[in-house]
């Protein structure tokens, strides 16, 4: 089970970042090639590592594949400039998918890259609180009051409701929410990863109890529109396959992403030591829970989708199959993994 999962500073994830960090950033390769844009929620980061490491291993030119990172700020919708045609690729988390269809908007899933969530539950390390059960009577401190939804969900997968526990806005504040737990206002908090870097930052050390039917919901997957994937479905499978080779050269390989990305992205390295906790912490969460990478889970969309019921997100099922498509998984992952360590450690060898 992952009930529990430690967390350090570097917590701060995209979505925090997103928000120090919004702009856009131009082509990463350029040629003759075919040209794939991918609309991210932040700047060039250690925490979208793949498409960076793919260029510097020459993953895209021996795919054909021009590839141009594009960003854009978090109040901007990135399945709208999907829709129309801003890009060809976009990356927004689950609660952005469901909201979009659910508004009528019409593309296509078709690769999870960030498998678990960017909001979760969590108690100071050492607690006897060990998971959501155990917070019966308890009173849960929230950021805000968009999260209670999360929290009821929560709750419910462990057979309690909101009426078993005592919620209290606490806001965001670091120094507020360490003083909360400190005096015993808080037995848990709900927040965002931006959150639980402020109180890391604080020397505060947690403890996740996020039930996996919340953990394991899609932070950021890949859309596209499904004119896109009639005319380009070998384009994007190819662009797919080289990111997965990114993806899995930095899994197997940090210091790989360390060079790539201190060139890529220097300012996330200004401050030595969070460079470096931030680059152990977009490993972890880039992690694959399937063999495959990009596989789309089923079990994981339809928690989503209980998720943003509850959370008034929206207001019904979106069916799966009007907007899941796994048909180009297989390819994404069609290559040699061998050969893509062997050159990671050239990379970083040279």
């Amino acid at each position: 089970m992952k009930h529990k999962k430690s967390m350090t500073i570097a917590t701060a994830t995209w979505i925090a970042v997103a928000i120090a960090l919004a702009g856009c950033a131009g082509p990463i390769s350029s040629g003759g090639n075919a040209e794939v844009s991918l609309l991210s929620p932040i700047p060039p980061s250690v925490y979208f590592f793949p498409g960076f490491v793919a260029e510097a291993l020459g993953y895209f030119e021996e795919e054909g594949i021009d590839f141009r990172y594009e960003t854009v700020g978090e109040d901007v919708s990135m399945t709208s400039l999907l829709e129309n045609g801003r890009v060809n690729v976009a990356a927004p988390g689950a609660s952005e998918v469901l909201q979009g269809l659910a508004a009528g908007q019409v593309f296509e899933v078709v690769y999870d890259y960030y498998e678990h969530a960017a909001e979760g539950i969590v108690v100071p390390a050492g607690s006897s609180i060990q998971s959501m059960g155990d917070l019966d009577g308890k009173v849960i401190g929230i950021a805000g009051d968009e999260l209670r939804g999360m929290v009821a969900f929560a709750l419910d997968v462990q057979g309690l409701s909101v009426d078993d526990v005592e919620l209290v806005n606490v806001g965001n504040g670091g120094s507020i929410i360490v003083n909360s737990f400190d005096s015993g206002a808080i037995d848990a908090f709900a927040g965002s990863v931006l959150d639980f870097a402020g109180l890391q930052a604080a020397g505060f050390d947690l403890t996740a109890i996020t039930p996996d039917e919340i953990a394991d919901i899609p932070a950021a997957s890949f859309a596209v529109t499904p004119g896109y994937l009639d005319e380009n479905a070998d384009v994007l499978e190819r662009f797919l396959r080289a990111w997965s080779k990114g993806l899995h050269a930095g899994l197997t390989n940090p210091a790989l992403v360390e060079k790539v990305m201190r060139e890529a992205s220097p300012e996330e390295w200004e401050d030595e030591s969070v460079g470096l906790a931030s680059l152990e912490e977009a490993i972890k969460l880039q992690e694959q829970d399937s063999s495959a990478y990009g596989s789309l889970s089923e079990e994981a969309w339809l928690g989503a989708t209980e998720l943003a019921i509850i959370g008034g997100d929206i207001q019904e099922e979106v069916p799966l199959d009007s907007f899941l498509f796994d048909g180009l998984i297989n390819g994404a992952n069609d290559f040699d993994r061998a050969m893509v360590e062997a050159d990671a450690k050239a990379f970083v060898a040279g």
